[in-house]
């Protein structure tokens, strides 16, 4: 159950790519005339998750600031906000306790539970 709550928060992305060492998500959303596209790669070491990165492309700049001012560590350039670390993982519903146990296949599981797609 803990494996399938690692991406509790996924219902804000959609996943389009899988590597050999990264696996990159994507998924679009949009209310009130508002479009996002949430892009997360997460990096393994070996057979764990080693990092995650989490992008947000809006059709405003102005949502793009919300997630800045959401997120200390996020970076803004236009209409994308950028958050890593632990502001991203906790984003993902993975606590630092859960790190270690997460491999690949237990997010990409996870996240196609929470309706994303993996490529």
């Amino acid at each position: 159950m803990k494996k399938v709550a690692v991406l509790g928060l996924a219902s804000l992305f959609l996943l389009t790519g899988c590597g050999s060492k990264k696996v990159t998500c994507s998924r679009d959303f949009s209310a009130a005339g508002i479009k996002v596209t949430s892009k997360v790669t997460a990096s393994f070491k070996g057979k764990k998750i080693n990092g995650i990165e989490l992008a947000f492309e809006t059709n405003s700049k102005d949502t793009a600031k919300l997630f800045c001012t959401q997120y200390k560590d996020a970076k803004c350039s236009g209409k994308t906000a950028t958050i890593k670390g632990d502001a991203a993982y906790s984003m993902m519903g993975i606590s630092k306790s859960d790190v270690k146990d997460v491999t690949k296949s237990d997010f990409v599981d996870a996240a196609k539970a929470n309706g994303f797609k993996c490529n």
